[in-house]
């Protein structure tokens, strides 16, 4: 789980919460006002995809986590980023008739199960943001050339980083860029002032085509994969009371890069597919709480 825009006074009620549930907690380093987070299911399974007559479930290890302070900021930022072990097993059951006649009838019952892991790198990030009056009253510091060069240095560090952990016998499956990416290049009447964002991450690729190395097509917006189409707003002042004027934009983002999107099987992986591809988008929180107000003392 990837969270952005947290603060000290949230992280003293969520974290707890996520830990007695069996989440291990990665934070930004330092003392930032609101900063990253990431939260991994490390103490216990949840359910994974399953198919007619088999079941599955899903555990993750962690095994290493840091924190890339992007190059091209003024606002701190940086890529928060975990490497975990996914292990999923799988068990299906299967019988078959030994013996009949027109008296009687016996069967036989078998199970089995396979395991496989998967390699990932999970990152979470808030890029640069939107400023009014710097850096002098009047003028208006947008961070455009400052996301572009964030999500470029995101991107190549997903793919070093495979890169780097192939050279000693380790395969990356899947790498993803997730969190509140400030993007606006999805206006209904404009261009919006940001570059299409996949665009902007097939400038960062190599193209090399080795291992770990990512092409201009491995990248995915996994909102456009599952919902192509539909707005998927996520902030939204229209819907949202707690928000003033008319500004609705996809500012929230998830990218995916698939090492292997031809399904060739790996040697830490168990054979066949490495794929780990979207099947799934919601926008969650949409719903106003019951009894819960806010109420913010200055704009």
């Amino acid at each position: 789980v990837g969270l952005q825009e947290v603060t000290a006074q949230l992280s003293s009620m969520l974290y707890p919460l996520l830990q007695s549930m069996g989440y291990e907690i990665v934070t930004q380093p330092g003392q930032q006002q609101y900063f990253v987070a990431v939260a991994v299911l490390t103490g216990g399974a949840c359910a994974g995809s399953s198919t007619a007559g088999s079941t599955g479930a899903v555990s993750a290890q962690l095994v290493s986590s840091g924190f890339e302070p992007y190059a091209d900021t003024i606002m701190g930022r940086g890529l928060l980023w975990v490497h975990a072990r996914l292990t999923s097993t799988t068990a299906s059951a299967s019988s078959s008739t030994t013996a009949s006649s027109a008296a009687s009838s016996s069967s036989s019952s078998s199970s089995s199960s396979a395991v496989r892991t998967k390699e990932v790198v999970f990152t979470t990030t808030h890029l640069e943001s939107f400023m009014r009056n710097y850096p002098s009253p009047g003028s208006t510091y947008d961070g455009v050339a400052e996301r572009s060069n964030q999500l470029r240095q995101a991107v190549r560090f997903c793919t070093d980083y495979a890169t780097e952990r192939a050279r000693h016998g380790t395969r990356i499956d899947a790498a993803f860029i997730t969190g509140d990416l400030n993007w606006d290049d999805e206006r209904k009447r404009s261009s919006g002032n940001d570059r299409r964002m996949l665009d902007v991450v097939a400038s960062a690729s190599s193209g090399s085509g080795g291992a770990g190395r990512s092409s201009t097509s491995d990248w995915t917006d996994a909102w456009l994969e599952c919902r192509r189409g539909e707005e998927g707003y996520t902030y939204d002042a229209k819907l949202n009371g707690m928000l003033r004027g008319n500004l609705r934009r996809r500012f929230d983002r998830c990218l995916v890069w698939n090492n292997d999107r031809e399904g060739s099987s790996s040697s830490n992986n168990g054979g066949g597919s490495s794929i780990l591809s979207p099947v799934r988008c919601d926008l969650i929180g949409t719903e106003v709480i019951p009894g819960v107000t806010y109420r913010k003392e200055k704009q």
